[in-house]
């Protein structure tokens, strides 16, 4: 799931959800399919995993959330989308106090 995330490619992650792959699992640093999704810029691949329940608000071990993935790489489709269809919060610092 992670992987179709970061590729962007919405027609694996549907089939993946059909298969019962979870959309929830994080990898080892608590980065979740939506979390790779923005911080790669793909919105669709975000707009699909956000629409099956995947929460925009969770964070990973560093406190980061879909915000932060899509601010420090510039993604600011991802960010408009969070913050005015999605309600993400923004200014909540990681760990590292980087918001």
């Amino acid at each position: 799931m992670y992987h179709a995330a970061t590729g962007g490619s919405v027609d694996l992650l549907r089939e993946l959800v059909k298969l019962g792959v979870s959309k929830f699992r994080a990898d080892k640093e608590g980065v979740t399919p939506l979390m790779a999704a923005c911080d790669r810029g793909h919105l669709s691949a975000a707009e699909y995993l956000k629409s099956k329940g995947c929460d925009v608000e969770r964070t990973n071990k560093n406190g980061a959330a879909c915000t932060h993935h899509a601010a420090w790489n510039g993604h600011r489709h991802i960010l408009v989308w969070l913050v005015t269809r999605e309600g993400a919060r923004v200014g909540r610092p990681d760990i590292l106090g980087r918001t």
